[in-house]
Formats: C-alpha cells, structure tokens, sequence
C-alpha cells in the first residue's frame, strides 16, 4: 500500500501495542505509528521494546484521535454497502474493497452537489421559467479513469473460466449511473 501513496502516520488502538507492529511501521513503512500502550498501569521499565516504551512515555494525542475519523468511514461504508465481502481470491477481495472505497467517495461527490444545488436560492431557477440541470455524468471522464487505473489492480484475462469478462471501466460507469439516478 505504500507504494500507491507513501504513509507518513499510522495509528492503531491499544490491541495492536506490540514491538513487533512498531518495527514493521518503522521500517518497512517508513512512517510514524501511534500505538498508545495497552496497559497503563505498569511501569515504564517493565515494558519490552523502545517503541512501545516511547509510547508510554507520551504520544500525540492529536495524531491518535484522527483515527476516529477512518472508524467513521468504515462504519458509513459497511452501512451503505454491506459488511461481507462475496469474493473468494485475495486479488478480487482487494478488488473489491477498493472498488467500495472509490464508491463511498463517488457517493460523497454525488450528495456534495446535490447539497450545493438544493441551497441554491429559488429565484434564481424561477428567472427564465424554468429549471437548470447539470449535466448527467454518464461515464468516468478520462482524466480519472487514468488516476483510477493505478490504483485497481489488473483486469482478469479474457481466456479464464467463469462469468464473461466486464471491463473495470464498464463497472464504473454502472456505479455512476446508479449514484447519479438513485435507482436501486
């Protein structure tokens, strides 16, 4: 994951406070984890690890309560799209998440300008007699679809078993449709 976009600050809650996850984010990551320490009552030098005692000595609280905001997300996105992933092999499990991530933010655009045009004063529709409509997105427009693409991963070969082969761009633009109309 770091390699699509580089991770400067993890955090995690008390169950992931371990050496072991420090050094992978350290490390691996290059990044800053936020791991408060699991139990508070014990003191600093009965702790095994450097990081984990760096934790204990103090954190960034700032840091730690931005990870309300990623539960929220998650939290919308199972409600809106279900909680159970229906893919069986790894590659079409990140596939779909990925595809579930990109829907959540396709879905706040969506309600973002339907909040922008419903506050818009009254008379300004009523001037000429009739209402003015943003156009209807049909399709990704190329420019995201480039920025997309790097992110998803390959597409399945033509020549494999199973269901006919639909191309990812086909799938998006299914998924805009149904944002854009509200159609179920």
């Amino acid at each position: 994951m770091s390699e699509i976009l580089p991770l400067s600050v993890i955090t995690a809650d008390r169950s992931y406070d371990s050496e072991d996850y420090h050094q992978s984010v350290r490390e691996n990551l290059h990044g800053l984890s936020v791991i408060p320490a699991r139990y508070e009552r014990i003191p600093i030098w009965r702790i095994y690890g450097r990081h984990r005692k760096q934790m204990k000595r103090g954190y960034s609280k700032f840091l730690y309560n931005q990870r309300n905001k990623d539960e929220t997300i998650m939290s919308v996105i199972k409600r809106l799209f279900g909680e159970h992933i229906k893919s069986r092999l790894t590659r079409t499990q990140n596939r779909e998440l990925s595809f579930r991530c990109i829907t959540y933010n396709m879905h706040r655009l969506t309600n973002l300008i339907i909040l922008m045009l419903s506050t818009k004063p009254l008379f300004i529709c009523m001037a000429y007699n009739k209402v003015n409509y943003l156009p209807t997105v049909k399709s990704v427009p190329d420019e995201l679809w480039d920025e997309l693409r790097l992110i998803l991963t390959s597409e399945k070969p033509n020549n494999t078993i199973g269901r006919p082969v639909v191309s990812l761009r086909k799938v998006f633009d299914g998924i805009l449709y149904v944002l854009g109309t509200g159609c179920q």
